[in-house]
C-alpha cells in the first residue's frame, strides 16, 4: 500500500490554538526556500491578528500535523492594504480581501494544496460580501502564478510592493 493511499488530508479554518504549528511550519519551510526573495515571512502578530477580525487563516492537515496553510487577509484601511496599487477608491478599500501567504511543506508540494486553498479563501471573500480579491506573486515564482491564475485571477501589473521587492499585482472581480 502506498503511502498516500493512507493519508487522511482536511481541510479547516485554523483557531489561534494553532498558531505554535503555523509559526513551526512557516520557519520550517521559509529556511529551506531557494529563492527567500519571492516570498514576504509573516511575523507572529501578523498572523495571529487573522483568526478573526482580520481574516482566516486556512490550513490543511494530515491527521493532525499541519502540511500547508493560507492566509486570507481582509485589510480595510490598514496600512498593509496593496489597494493603492490598483484603480480602487479608498472608499472601496473596505470591499476588498488580499490572498496572503501560503506555505505548503516541501513533502506535499505537487498536489495542488496552493489551488485548493485559494478556492477556499475566495469563496471565503465572496460568501463575506468582499468584492476584490487582490494578491501578488513574484513573476518567477510560476508555482503560485499559476496556482492564482487557475482560479481566474489576472496580472493586473508588475511593480514594486513596499517592501521593495518585485510583484505581479494580481486581481479578480469578486461582484
Amino acid at each position: 500500500m502506498n503511502l498516500k493511499d493512507r493519508e487522511r488530508l482536511f481541510l479547516v479554518i485554523l483557531q489561534p490554538s494553532d498558531l505554535p504549528k503555523v509559526l513551526d511550519l512557516l520557519d520550517f519551510v521559509y529556511w529551506r526556500l531557494e529563492h527567500k526573495d519571492w516570498f514576504f515571512k509573516d511575523d507572529e502578530d501578523f498572523l495571529s491578528r487573522h483568526f478573526e477580525a482580520r481574516g482566516r487563516i486556512f490550513g490543511i492537515f494530515n491527521e493532525d500535523r499541519l502540511t500547508a496553510y493560507a492566509v486570507l487577509s481582509f485589510p480595510g484601511s490598514d496600512h498593509d492594504n496593496i489597494a493603492q496599487h490598483y484603480d480602487i477608491s479608498q472608499e472601496e478599500y473596505h470591499e476588498v480581501a488580499m490572498l496572503d501567504s501560503c506555505i505548503v511543506h516541501p513533502d506535499y508540494r505537487g498536489r495542488s494544496f496552493q489551488y485548493h486553498l485559494s478556492l477556499q479563501r475566495e469563496l471565503c471573500a465572496k460568501e463575506s460580501g468582499y468584492t476584490h480579491l487582490l494578491s501578488t506573486a513574484h513573476p518567477d515564482n510560476a508555482a503560485s502564478v499559476n496556482n492564482l491564475s487557475k482560479i481566474g485571477m489576472k496580472i493586473y501589473r508588475t511593480g514594486i510592493k513596499k517592501d521593495n521587492k518585485i510583484r505581479h499585482f494580481m486581481y479578480k472581480s469578486l461582484k
